[in-house]
């Protein structure tokens, strides 16, 4: 339960209060942005991420030229992939185009996403059932 808010907090850009040990072990996702005041920031009812199931939600960090979209699912079931889809004209600083798109793994190891699939038909992403992931958008 504490897991699942944390990560609800994490999808409304709150930090809850006092933090638990779950918030903390969820911030090394938002390491790759580095300082978070360069960034504009939607929270889960963005426009710009289009999931297919309600139980799922997005959050968006985003300059110009790039962006980082959060993806987490609310912890009500196992880790099952979901039908999404991007909407690069949606973001906080819209993108003109997309040439990259890079799943960030905390290990360092990323997976390169097929954006021409992503913005047009979608893709199917993994999402863990009590932890969240990031994508770098360029």
């Amino acid at each position: 339960m504490h897991r699942l808010f944390a990560l609800e907090a994490l999808l409304g850009g709150v930090t809850p209060w006092p933090a638990s040990v779950e918030t903390f072990e969820l911030l090394p996702l938002l390491k790759p942005l580095g300082g978070l005041e360069e960034y504009r920031f939607a929270d889960w009812r963005n426009e710009a991420v289009t999931l297919s199931d309600r139980r799922c939600a997005s959050a968006i960090y985003s300059r110009p030229g790039e962006a980082y979209v959060l993806l987490a699912q609310s912890g009500c079931g196992d880790e099952r992939g979901y039908p999404c889809v991007l909407h690069p004209g949606k973001l906080p600083h819209p993108l003109n185009r997309v040439t990259a798109a890079m799943k960030l793994a905390p290990a360092g190891d990323s997976l390169n996403l097929d954006v021409r699939q992503w913005v047009g038909e979608g893709i199917r992403i993994t999402l863990p059932s009590d932890d969240a992931m990031i994508i770098r958008v360029r």
